[in-house]
């Protein structure tokens, strides 16, 4: 039986010694292996000398010389194993006894076997031994199980785990099971263990250890075992109930006949490789081998020695995707890293092995770079003082998920052309694949109506998980309740160990993948330092270098689930995942990360992260664009470190997006096409775009503006993190050269929601933003826009958005007097526009009109009831910048106001005020500071502020505007120096 035989069988018991469903039946060849232990044949040979029964009395092959040279006068039969110790037993009991006694030692003895059989936690073992060599053992695991000799120790056990020494212990020789009165009479002097092991026998895999082909005992034991099984129906076919372990240079094909009929499989053990550390009292050969036969299968790592790469690549070659991680478990490679792609070697033996396999050019070590490549692993590398070895596995490109139509579809976000795919081309895909991006294109619309009616029979192993998966993912959308019992229960189910390793990382993301968040955590804690800190940076390493620990994890996790076909739209799983990720991309793009470290008096040159392809479309597909923006303020990245080839990428992806949301409506799960298109012009803005993508992405934007279906959506609060869209766009098309026509903008601002949509965002964005498209001359239009407006606020804003364009001085005047004549009814960042660019001119009487009208909507306030923002707060806030410019003169009428408004109180009366109020971290205190006027005040109170702001700094909490205050103005040169 060759290793790979021998293989499959250790996996059938370490999985039933997981499951609980192993019974080990132990005979008389494993004592045997601990000096002082006849077997079974010696035991009964002690007893025919001692009455002096001989075969060769009846032997008609006798003479006067065979005796002393006859290989068969102690081969004795069935019948004889039974008859001997019951003619002693009737000649002499005494002398049975005393035979019994002085054979078997009573005395335990922490035998190497017995503890290894523990060791494959077994449910139950039980044993025809009489020695007490199991129950002695020093193994941990052995006071987990209660020892049975007779019925009575059942009922009164209190462990869920037993050794049942059904054949009696020699300290109780009554119970002991060795004559042939005694199996007559077994079955009424043992009721409950009999009934109890049969019990076993039904749906338990039984492993025999220490038994021959001719032991009565095993034929008793499979007489049992057949009757119960064929009793309960569960002998169809080739299946085994049970398996024999045997140690022999070749095993007779009758006998394997005769075991196979009886639905026992034969396990020859006779070129069982042997582990290291054997211990020194195990001294017999067939002992060595099932010891080591008994480690592999209770420690996985020791089948390194039984290993081979070919078995290991046929084994992962079918499944879908296997990490690195798991690879190189399989390989049993142990010393490594991995970096970017690249396999880190630190065994020259191991690196040897696999180059010299790969350097075949078989199917094996083709399958095994193919492997490699598809868990992102493109070159291996071995390196000492004296070579460095390099192997080029293969390239990136060649990743089988790069070689997908759909996923490279998708990765261009050409979902009007996935969608067309699956919808006639539906059979050419596989139902998981079909889902999969269907959920991304269109959601689950479609899934939630079928999923749960798929035939999987057909399935292979990898794709029941996964839809088992994806089902549970369906129902937690549809219900909110999540339950992946399923799924867990069918891995654990699995038959193989290694196999269900495979799966491990479906049971890593319900435990919410805590190890590898921590780690990617920690990585990304020390490449911030790294990137800000240029003294920790240790030698040989750049200030990035950590991103790299963090990448193989986020890969890996990106390559399991597109490979499977993992459901995600709509749960925040992934995005949890790869925000570390997406914020050490960032981090690592930041001007600092480039800047040089230094090593005691070295410099170390550094660079940005170059950012690739896959970490694009992580970026835009998995955080909000909000988040993205607040990592690039964070870090304050002014330029990504792309290639030429990744911002044409950048510009398709922009392109092709656009025109699938407009042609075929992929809005995707809850509007995520929207995000995405958000964080593509947010990213767009950090690249250097050459004159064919920027007329790519005018045309695009153009096309996407107009569309009266979308354009609808984009300027209105239903567009995801929409304020910040109009920031990026605004700014991106700044950079762009459009052809001014005013229907564009017409499309814009005539839209039922624009007006909703105009006072949320940022009013300077949406006007840059609309002057990129106003033709010049265009002023009898906006005439007509404006007049065309019925709602006073929209009017409001179209002047403010136009006002500098309306050429007519006729016009002009008419609008002044309309917003002069609403002045309480502006609202605040109007009145600012308008005052502050002369379209609005407050006389003193228009001055005093404005301040009764704060006064008299104060007096509509009930006390400790306001709303949000105050409208009171939001005029006097007004008030106080167009007082400290000098548009409004006298704001004395205001005083009632003062209480609790401490601003109000200086600009009333500055001389008076307590400046212990004064705190330059707010904005308005800020302002008053810019106003040379009040400054003269604030020095003379100086000896108040200062110590404020001191606090504040000492607690590394001072704002950019308290310390220019401090150091520029209250401050005298000398004092400088001493903060």
């Amino acid at each position: 039986m060759n290793n790979q035989e021998l293989l499959k069988y250790i996996d059938l018991f370490r999985e039933k010694g997981e499951k609980g469903k192993l019974v080990v039946f132990v005979g008389a060849g494993v004592s045997c292996n601990v000096k002082g232990m006849p077997d079974w044949n010696g035991l009964i040979q002690n007893m025919a000398k001692a009455i002096g029964y001989s075969k060769c009395i009846s032997c008609r092959y006798r003479s006067e010389t065979c005796e002393d040279n006859c290989f068969f006068k102690n081969e004795y039969s069935a019948d004889e194993f039974l008859k001997i110790p019951q003619y002693v037993y009737n000649t002499d009991k005494a002398l049975y006894d005393q035979i019994l006694t002085e054979s078997i030692s009573a005395a335990g003895a922490d035998s190497p076997l017995s503890s290894a059989i523990f060791d494959i936690n077994p449910a139950h073992i039980i044993t025809t031994n009489y020695d007490q060599l199991l129950e002695s053992s020093e193994n941990v695991f052995c006071k987990q199980y209660q020892v049975i000799v007779r019925d009575k120790d059942l009922l009164n056990a209190d462990k869920s785990k037993y050794i049942i020494k059904m054949h009696g212990d020699l300290s109780i020789h009554e119970s002991i099971v060795l004559k042939e009165q005694d199996y007559l009479n077994y079955s009424q002097n043992h009721v409950l263990i009999e009934l109890f092991i049969k019990a076993l026998l039904t749906d338990h895999i039984v492993l025999f250890l220490g038994y021959s082909l001719n032991d009565y005992n095993i034929k008793l034991i499979i007489s049992w075992l057949n009757y119960m099984r064929s009793q309960n129906g569960a002998l169809e076919g080739n299946r085994k109930v049970g398996y024999i372990v045997l140690d022999q240079p070749q095993i007779d094909v009758t006998q394997r006949a005769y075991f196979n009929c009886n639905n026992i499989g034969v396990i020859n053990i006779n070129k069982m490789p042997q582990v290291q550390d054997i211990p020194e009292s195990l001294s017999n050969e067939k002992g060595k081998r099932l010891y080591s036969f008994l480690r592999v299968i209770a420690y996985p790592s020791l089948e390194e020695n039984m290993f081979s790469i070919e078995s290991a690549v046929q084994f992962m070659s079918q499944h879908v995707f296997v990490n690195d991680e798991q690879i190189l478990k399989l390989l049993y490679v142990k010393s490594y890293t991995v970096a970017d792609g690249e396999l880190r070697l630190f065994s020259d033996i191991d690196y040897s092995r696999l180059a010299t396999f790969m350097e075949t050019n078989t199917v094996d070590a083709n399958n095994l770079k193919q492997l490699f490549i598809n868990a992102g692993i493109v070159s291996m590398i071995h390196m000492d003082f004296k070579d460095t070895k390099r192997f080029l596995i293969g390239k990136f490109s060649e990743n089988s998920l790069c070689q997908d139509k759909l996923y490279n579809l998708y990765l261009l976000n050409k979902y009007s052309e996935i969608k067309s795919l699956l919808e006639s081309n539906c059979n050419s895909f596989s139902l998981l694949e079909k889902g999969f991006y269907e959920t991304i294109v269109d959601g689950y619309d479609k899934i939630f109506k079928n999923y749960s009616d798929i035939d999987i029979t057909q399935f292979s192993t990898d794709e029941k998980v996964a839809y088992l998966h994806n089902a549970a993912t369906v129902n937690a959308l549809k219900t909110f309740h999540v339950d992946t019992s399923k799924p867990k229960q069918f891995i654990q189910n699995i038959t193989l160990h290694k196999e269900r390793e495979l799966f491990s990382t479906y049971l890593d993301i319900y435990t919410g993948n805590t190890k590898k968040n921590f780690t990617m955590q920690t990585a990304l804690e020390a490449l911030k330092r790294n990137v800000n800190d240029k003294n920790t940076v240790f030698f040989g390493s750049t200030s990035c270098g950590k991103i790299y620990e963090i990448k193989r994890l986020a890969m890996t996790e990106y390559f399991f689930y597109y490979n499977n076909h993992i459901l995600y739209q709509g749960l925040d799983d992934l995005k949890k995942f790869f925000r570390p990720y997406i914020e050490a991309i960032i981090c690592s793009n930041s001007d600092a990360a480039e800047a040089p470290s230094h090593f005691w008096d070295m410099e170390i040159a550094n660079e940005k992260y170059l950012i690739g392809y896959i970490d694009l479309d992580i970026i835009t597909k998995f955080i909000s664009p909000k988040d993205l923006n607040a990592f690039i303020e964070k870090y304050n990245v002014r330029k990504l470190n792309v290639r030429k080839n990744e911002v044409r990428f950048l510009t398709e992806c922009f392109q092709n997006l656009c025109s699938s949301i407009i042609t075929a409506q992929t809005y995707g799960h809850r509007q995520s096409s929207f995000s995405t298109l958000s964080n593509l012009i947010i990213l767009l803005n950090l690249v250097d775009l050459e004159e064919f993508e920027k007329r790519t992405l005018e045309t695009t934007i153009l096309s996407l503006v107009v569309n009266k279906t979308i354009a609808p959506i984009l300027f209105s609060i239903r567009w995801p993190d929409f304020r910040l869209t109009l920031q990026s766009l605004s700014n991106l098309c700044g950079s762009l050269n459009f052809s001014r026509n005013f229907d564009v903008i017409h499309s814009i601002v005539s839209d039922k929601n624009f007006f909703e949509y105009a006072v949320n965002v940022s009013f300077g964005s949406l006007k840059k933003f609309i002057n990129l498209f106003l033709p010049d001359n265009s002023s009898m239009e906006i005439e007509a826009t404006i007049e065309r407006t019925d709602n006073f606020y929209g009017k409001i804003i179209l002047l403010r958005l136009f006002y500098q364009h309306i050429l007519d001085i006729k016009v002009q005047r008419i609008y002044q007097e309309f917003l002069s004549e609403n002045l309480l009814k502006l609202p605040i960042e109007a009145i600012y526009d308008f005052v502050f660019s002369g379209w609005l001119t407050l006389t003193a009487e228009k001055s005093e009109e404005f301040l009764k009208g704060i006064l008299k909507e104060n007096g509509k306030q009930t006390d400790g009831v306001h709303s949000f923002p105050n409208p009171v707060e939001m005029k006097l806030e007004c008030t106080y910048l167009l007082y400290i410019s000098d548009i409004i003169t006298d704001i004395s009428s205001l005083s009632e106001l003062s209480e609790g408004r401490p601003h109000l109180q200086f600009l009333l009366n500055p001389e008076k005020f307590d400046y212990a109020q004064v705190d330059f971290s707010n904005y308005m205190w800020a302002n008053f500071a810019r106003c040379e006027k009040y400054m003269k005040y604030f020095i003379a109170h100086k000896d108040t502020i200062i110590p404020k702001i001191k606090e504040q700094i000492e607690k590394n909490n001072a704002t950019e505007e308290e310390k220019k205050i401090l150091y520029g103005f209250l401050l005298e040169r000398n004092e400088v120096w001493k903060i």
